[in-house]
């Protein structure tokens, strides 16, 4: 292979030579059909973006902060179990009546600041319920709702204090709160 310049210029005017000698269209050149599909098929895909970050966003707006780190603080503590309590007689006088279901947990925690007793039971064909008993001031809480993927129930518990029942499934927040309301 040789690598002089002079074989270059030679093959340059040969090159010019042919591509003058191509015809030139006459008229419009033609265009490729444009990709309208993708077009719109991005404006959908950027609207349904908007709505699931409106939706998220509305749904934590709605929630309580005080919900939100219980349902935080339950994940965390979904592994535990026992007893962790030394006497169950504060945590009986807080709910006024037990809980339904196998007692899995019942331990002291803070939430948020707020002292609560964290009691999880769980329930046949419901699963785990998880049930915060708060103890001292705490804003004054009340309602139900969904927050991605779980339910929450705040009810008066039988000295005024809130109880805050979380659960993956609507009916065993129900029957917690049908026992603890009873």
């Amino acid at each position: 292979m040789s690598n002089r310049y002079e074989d270059d210029d030679v093959f340059d005017a040969d090159m010019r030579r042919a591509l003058s000698d191509l015809p030139v269209p006459e008229g419009e050149l033609a265009h490729l059909p444009r990709r309208d599909f993708l077009r719109a098929g991005m404006a959908a895909a950027g609207l349904a973006t908007l709505a699931a970050v409106g939706w998220a966003g509305l749904a934590y707006e709605t929630t309580p902060a005080l919900v939100r780190l219980a349902f935080a603080h339950a994940n965390e503590e979904s592994g535990l179990r026992g007893v962790l309590v030394p006497d169950m007689a504060g945590v009986r006088l807080a709910l006024g009546k037990p809980l339904p279901g196998v007692l899995q947990l019942c331990k002291d925690c803070v939430v948020d600041g707020y002292a609560a007793w964290h009691l999880n039971s769980y329930l046949d064909n419901l699963g785990y319920v998880h049930v915060f008993a708060f103890r001292g001031a705490v804003p004054a809480l009340t309602g139900q709702g969904h927050w991605l993927g779980g339910y929450w129930h705040f009810l008066a518990g039988v000295q005024g204090e809130p109880v805050l029942v979380l659960s993956q499934h609507l009916a065993a927040v129900d029957a917690v709160v049908r026992q603890l309301q009873a």
